[in-house]
């Protein structure tokens, strides 16, 4: 089936309906608020498939020829999304202009399980809330691909946005301890062990969360600004003047500055 729902276009199985209405509901307060936030506007055209399966969702996507050496190398593809893609509830990616969403449907969420989520999420019980934020986290970030965000940054916008559309604060107070534990550390994907990785990209959620929450605590509305001028590593440059931290000490002094805020919360 496919429903469309004010420029997003969704495409599902029937029984999927209930999750096709969750985000029915939600996506006109996501597209105010990112533009309220952060600026970001729709840009391109966004579509959702809701399915279970990462491989179709790949070979739907694909221009053909694509699809006909996809094809060739399936055993290989397949044996790699079974090993990784499970513990997504939903990825997106972009091609010719337009966003491209798998949401996973809300019974399959009680069989995910991610190391990077037990390190930086409370723990939800409610599948249907789960989907709710996964949806949201997919959808913000096809609002912010064209500014070429860190990592770190892009996961903390994207998470203090849906904060502000589920109501309550998703994130744990312990994830301040990761910054602690690592310390200055950037995510590199070319050095990274695997079994460093879950660590290692955890580490800078947590650290983008922290960040974005402390500039919107206390300078309201300079992201937002920022992003108008700037792009990249520039907004990373902008973000360290505005803190007043040195140069070659930025990485390790932020971390600093985060866990030395926030600490309070760790009493709670």
């Amino acid at each position: 089936m496919k429903t469309k729902i004010d420029g997003l276009e969704v495409i599902h199985k029937e029984r999927y309906l209930k999750e096709v209405n969750i985000l029915k509901f939600i996506f006109k307060d996501i597209v105010s608020l990112v533009n309220k936030l952060w600026g970001f506007e729709k840009k391109s055209k966004i579509v959702v498939y809701i399915t279970k399966s990462s491989t179709k969702f790949i070979f739907y996507t694909l221009p053909t020829y694509k699809k006909i050496l996809l094809l060739l190398i399936f055993p290989i593809l397949y044996i790699s999304t079974k090993k990784h893609l499970p513990r997504w509830g939903g990825i997106t990616y972009k091609r010719d202009n337009i966003n491209f969403i798998m949401a996973k449907p809300i019974e399959v969420y009680s069989n995910i399980e991610s190391g990077i989520g037990k390190m930086v999420y409370k723990r939800i019980r409610k599948n249907e809330t789960i989907y709710k934020i996964s949806i949201c986290l997919c959808i913000v970030d096809t609002f912010s691909s064209s500014f070429r965000l860190p990592l770190w940054i892009k996961e903390g916008i994207k998470i203090v946005t849906v904060e502000k559309i589920i109501g309550k604060q998703l994130v744990k107070n312990d994830s301040l301890f990761l910054l602690k534990e690592k310390t200055g550390q950037t995510i590199n994907c070319i050095t990274i062990n695997e079994k460093d990785n879950d660590i290692m990209l955890a580490y800078n959620y947590v650290k983008g969360y922290w960040t974005v929450r402390y500039l919107e605590e206390n300078y309201p509305g300079f992201l937002k600004e920022t992003f108008k001028e700037y792009k990249g590593e520039e907004i990373v440059e902008q973000i360290r003047l505005k803190l007043g931290l040195n140069h070659e000490s930025f990485w390790e002094k932020l971390d600093e500055l985060l866990y030395e805020s926030y600490k309070h919360l760790l009493q709670n």
